[in-house]
């Protein structure tokens, strides 16, 4: 309420003009004020709201199996809204074909070749497949699949995971880098992986914890790469396990001499390599157990003449030898000829490369592993024609249009990426 005696601020019949000039300095004084603070604030906490804001959005986005800008372009809201509303479910343009499907096509007597890239079929299913045909006397059948399928581990794509299949079943799985945790190694599943031999692990960031999934898969491993992780003495102990096991690569500096008495326990080891590792001469003894051991690498100042005396006596049958940064001299050297078997000698000084030993066994992995990536045809048809335009004509725009699957070995994918970059980019692949 107005009062005789009292004076509105904003009546200009009592405001004089420095008044009013007073009343627009307060107000542009706290604007500058928020804005700074809003501006700091910004600076300050601007990636971590962003994050928080963006993460239910990414993960709805993904749990509709949206990854990248191309999946987008198939993405349709109507649909989505009325499938929430009505409980059906929405194509979402991967196979319907199960296991039991497939396991059906055995009563088909002139199949010659079957492609299940993408179907959810795994390794019992294809081995249903097969000894049904024979059991009924049909001839055999060409299976190709997808290898990361098979094994049931989709959701690892993302990471670059590497399978192989031999004779119809998982025999071999590579999953690196920093990104791969615990967690990852968690959706390893046994019942598609029984019949693992091989498992490379390297660079990432798995703990000891983490080694109890990798000893559920399977008894049948016997190549194990944990090189570039952070494996200790107590991770080892859990390996013991696997008593299949002929080849380890360990280089964690957590690795002490009580750890190798550990792995003295795998009777079947042939290749072991320790670069890396914080052996000392004293853990040396402990090889002697390995009587099977052929391919030896070990790193480290600690290992001396002494130490050398004691791999000479201890491991007979070496036919590999490798000395990375030790302080071994000549006439430590010199008791190596002793070594009825000895084929090959290392005395790299660097052990950075983590020593070549039992790499062999994982080498082959990038070069024979193929990548299921997802294109949009009309990319690949625009490919196509820019590449030949009078054998391939222009094609024709389609909406809503999904990607599709396309299975590639390596090979074919360096050559499928050299041409996209060389055309300007024209495909966008997302490995799967």
């Amino acid at each position: 309420m107005v009062t005789r005696n009292s004076k509105d601020l904003f009546d200009e019949s009592t405001m004089s003009f420095g008044d009013h000039l007073e009343v627009l300095r307060i107000h542009l004084f706290k604007a500058l004020i928020g804005l700074f603070v809003g501006v700091m604030l910004t600076l300050i906490f601007g990636d971590k709201l962003v994050a928080v804001i963006r993460s239910p959005i990414d993960d709805a986005l993904r749990a509709q199996g949206i990854t990248s800008q191309d999946d987008i372009a198939g993405f349709n809201l109507w649909d989505q809204a009325r499938a929430w509303m009505t409980g059906e479910k929405i194509y979402d343009g991967k196979s319907m074909v199960t296991g039991k499907g497939v396991q059906a096509l055995a009563s088909f007597p002139k199949l010659q070749q079957v492609e299940l890239a993408g179907t959810t079929a795994g390794s019992n299913d294809l081995e249903k497949l097969v000894k049904a045909r024979k059991a009924t006397g049909q001839p055999p059948i060409d299976i190709q699949a997808n290898a990361v399928a098979v094994a049931g581990l989709e959701e690892l794509s993302e990471f670059g995971i590497r399978c192989e299949l031999k004779d119809h079943r998982v025999t071999l799985v590579a999953i690196t880098g920093p990104e791969i945790n615990d967690d990852h190694l968690g959706l390893l599943k046994p019942e598609r992986l029984s019949d693992i031999t091989t498992l490379d692990l390297r660079d990432t960031s798995i703990t000891d914890d983490g080694l109890a999934h990798v000893v559920r898969l399977s008894q049948s491993l016997e190549r194990l790469n944990l090189t570039g992780t952070d494996i200790t003495d107590d991770g080892l102990k859990t390996i013991t396990a696997l008593k299949k096991l002929k080849t380890l690569l360990v280089s964690s500096p957590e690795v002490t001499d009580d750890g190798l008495r550990t792995i003295a326990g795998l009777k079947q080891l042939e290749s072991l390599n320790l670069v890396g590792a914080s052996i000392t001469n004293a853990g040396l003894i402990h090889l002697a157990e390995l009587k099977k051991l052929t391919e030896l690498a070990i790193s480290g100042e600690a290992i001396t003449d002494a130490g050398l005396e004691k791999i000479v006596s201890g491991c007979r049958r070496l036919v590999r030898l490798e000395l990375a940064g030790t302080r071994i001299s000549d006439s430590g050297l010199a008791t190596l000829k002793s070594l009825p078997s000895l084929e090959s000698l290392n005395l790299n000084i660097d052990v950075s490369g983590g020593g070549q030993t039992g790499n062999e066994a994982f080498v082959s992995v990038s070069e024979q592993a193929s990548l299921l990536v997802r294109v949009r045809p009309s990319q690949l048809a625009e490919a196509l024609h820019r590449a030949d335009p009078e054998r391939f004509s222009k094609p024709e725009e389609v909406p809503n249009e999904r990607p599709v699957p396309l299975q590639l070995i390596a090979d074919e994918f360096a050559v499928f990426r050299t041409t996209a970059d060389r055309m300007n980019k024209p495909i966008t692949l997302n490995v799967q």
